[in-house]
């Protein structure tokens, strides 16, 4: 009798796929080699850069990790191992790029030494591989991805990674890195806290009574297909004005630039998503769970907040979620107003040319999603009531 496939296991293809690009990315350019930070420089491949036998090494350990993702539908224990070998495959490439960055550069630091492509698509294949075994393990594993971690920062506190041109730009820029990234962090919890407080009412409302939906829904689509650039440029004149007619908002920073009109786009932005799965989740609640309840005598309220909202609410965080992960990516525009965040770096180093400065400022960015996208998965998983399904990884 054949075997019916774990839940999850389905990732394995996509794994196996991942790793496959990852021992072809063996043969392109590793590091790139510039005179100073402006210049575009020479690709150098593994072997010019380090001894040909670690090339070797490094593609033979991606094939032993196609090989185990192949495997592991039939044993758990060997799809945690395959998240171990791909966490290894992510950091081996900087680890090795920071040894590169060492023997190469010349005394007194003239030489920059970058990533290239070859070790840029290692890392993302390292870290495909990496979750598509923690969701074929369990989807609340986030465990698995701990050595990844740890690697990289030992790494950075050995001071491997000193000579790397990324790891010199942050270190002239420390502390605005840190500065800028609390703003970041600040404005795009802000605008999700505050489009929760009226995407809410609003979902319920239109739940309630559809003729309001078909106004509500119109308008909050409306908003998603204004370009955020488009969106500031509108905002900016309106309160420019209501700044200077009331002194006190202009005290606060309050204006036509700045965090005020960030905030209101980014709260728009973040409305759709929250309004349409608080509608999609009560909409979903079944009518006899509702005759149910009425033909134990609950009230409307009762009904409501016993019944209803429970057997909503992972739709509801689901939705929640959408908006946190966006807002944190649409907070990097918002720094060409004069909001701040890391998007100043992105957009100072896409100025001059200088794509170290760019990476720099786009890193945290992708890991604050991420690490936005996990907490509020668990959130969401906590959310769903006993007893009933759902796959929230």
């Amino acid at each position: 009798m054949r075997d019916t496939p774990r839940p999850g296991s389905g990732g394995h293809r996509a794994a196996a796929l991942a790793s496959l690009v990852g021992a072809a990315a063996v043969l392109l350019p590793f590091v790139r080699l510039r005179p100073h930070r402006l210049a575009h420089g020479e690709a150098l491949f593994l072997w010019q850069a380090l001894p040909a036998a670690w090339a070797w090494g490094l593609g033979a350990t991606w094939v032993l990790c196609a090989v185990s993702t192949r495997l592991w539908r039939r044993r758990r224990g060997l799809t945690a191992l395959t998240a171990l070998l791909a966490q290894l495959l992510v950091v081996a490439p900087v680890a090795l790029a920071g040894i590169a960055a060492t023997r190469l550069s010349a005394p007194g630091g003239l030489v920059r030494v970058s990533l290239a492509a070859g070790a840029w698509v290692m890392v993302l294949s390292g870290l495909s591989v990496t979750m598509a075994s923690r969701r074929a393990f369990a989807p609340s594993a986030w465990w698995l991805v701990l050595p990844c971690l740890l690697g990289l920062a030992g790494l950075a506190q050995a001071g491997t990674l000193d000579d790397l041109s990324l790891v010199q730009e942050y270190a002239l820029r420390r502390h605005r890195f840190w500065q800028e990234g609390v703003r970041h962090l600040l404005l795009s919890g802000t605008a999700v806290g505050c489009a929760a407080l009226l995407g809410l009412p609003m979902g319920i409302a239109a739940h309630r009574r559809p003729a309001l939906a078909r106004l509500v829904f119109p308008l909050t689509n409306a908003v998603q297909t204004v370009p955020s650039l488009a969106l500031f440029g509108m905002l900016m004149a309106p309160l420019a004005l209501l700044a200077s007619s009331a002194p006190w908002l202009r005290k606060s920073g309050f204006g036509g630039i700045g965090w005020a009109p960030a905030l209101i786009a980014l709260t728009l932005y973040a409305l759709l998503p929250i309004v349409r799965n608080t509608y999609a989740g009560l909409q979903m609640v079944d009518v006899a769970v509702r005759q149910a309840g009425m033909g134990m005598g609950m009230t409307p309220l009762q009904l409501f907040c016993m019944l209803e909202l429970p057997l909503a609410l992972p739709a509801v965080v689901g939705g929640v979620r959408t908006a946190a992960v966006q807002a944190v990516g649409n907070t990097t525009v918002a720094a060409l107003i004069g909001a701040g965040g890391w998007g100043t770096l992105v957009f100072q180093g896409l100025g001059q040319a200088a794509p170290d400065l760019v990476v720099l400022g786009t890193l945290p960015v992708i890991l604050a999603a991420m690490g936005v996208d996990a907490m509020m998965a668990s959130l969401q998983r906590w959310a769903v009531p006993p007893g009933v399904g759902g796959d929230y990884g």
